[in-house]
């Protein structure tokens, strides 16, 4: 038996994203008295074929579909429509290598800087080599590789209601109580209206429970009733880029070692990174929304280096 912690260690998968699993019916744990959750060695086995298929950047809904059929020829089909988008974003990286080497030799031999880009043209060469398959952009299921979109955003000072749960599964507990708050004031309906969470304080490996706090904007002079609290929110600059939330634990993983990377920016650790919903509330709070289509942005606070 192998608790979640561990699993995720071994794995390089988040916490979250195998509860994920868990509620998609892909994996089952069990639990101690002391509300541990354990994986035997069939889900063990099952974590690390998901591992294995998203470090070849499978999208997690081929993933799941691979998983959920257990049906050898099934898999080889959906993987070998993988493979096409592979080909097809490793042909236009190809074509776009080409670009480059001739205009580097176009500036090589040029006169002034406007001559040599001339040879682009008024638009980039290989705007046209998009392809779409199925339906799917070529970047799908790149999120193991390097962010290849960074936002730099500036968020404002907030006044806003806040709640914090610490249990085994502290984002349902406070969803339960957000939720109807949100919905029964019609916050969402409010100019300006934004809604936040992240962990407080952040799980341990050698500890079933941690903690999950939520924020939601409210207007001036609104009376903030028991349990939640209000306080400020002093805003700030974040680095901050999109996800789906399965995704969430890879991309929080990749935008770290952007900023890390970033000759530019480095990590604030003195304020606070946040996770803000950024589709129609109502639908990121409602059950009947699978979880693979729910939206956030990731926000880690940055300061110029």
């Amino acid at each position: 038996m192998m608790r979640i912690g561990e699993a995720a260690r071994q794995f390089g998968i988040s916490t979250r994203t195998l509860r994920y699993w868990e509620e998609a019916g892909i994996l089952v744990s069990t639990r101690d008295r002391n509300e541990y959750r354990y994986y035997d060695e069939e889900n063990v086995a099952l974590i690390a074929q998901i591992a294995a298929l998203r470090s070849l950047q499978v999208p997690i809904s081929v993933v799941e579909a691979i998983l959920r059929s257990r049906d050898v020829a099934e898999a080889a089909r959906l993987l070998e429509s993988h493979l096409v988008r592979l080909r097809s974003d490793a042909a236009r990286g190809t074509r776009l290598a080409v670009v480059v080497g001739d205009l580097i030799g176009h500036l090589s031999s040029a006169r002034t800087l406007a001559e040599g880009l001339r040879s682009l043209g008024a638009s980039p060469p290989a705007a046209a080599d998009d392809v779409v398959v199925d339906g799917t952009g070529p970047t799908e299921g790149s999120t193991m590789s390097a962010l290849t979109h960074v936002r730099l955003v500036q968020l404002p000072a907030l006044t806003v209601a806040a709640y914090r749960a610490v249990s085994a599964q502290p984002e349902d507990d406070c969803s339960r109580v957000m939720n109807p708050f949100v919905v029964g004031n019609r916050l969402d309906e409010q100019p300006g209206f934004r809604f936040f969470g992240f962990n407080n304080p952040d799980p341990s490996p050698n500890e079933p429970t941690y903690g999950y706090e939520m924020w939601v904007t409210i207007p001036d002079g609104f009376e903030v009733p028991e349990p939640l609290r209000g306080r400020r929110f002093d805003g700030g600059l974040y680095a901050s880029t999109s996800t789906q939330l399965p995704e969430i634990g890879e991309r929080w993983q990749a935008l770290v070692r952007w900023v890390r990377a970033s000759e530019d920016y480095s990590a604030d650790s003195c304020r606070q990174w946040l996770e803000e919903t950024t589709m129609p509330f109502a639908a990121f709070a409602s059950d009947d929304v699978d979880d693979g289509d729910k939206q956030l942005d990731l926000l880690l606070p940055v300061v110029p280096r």
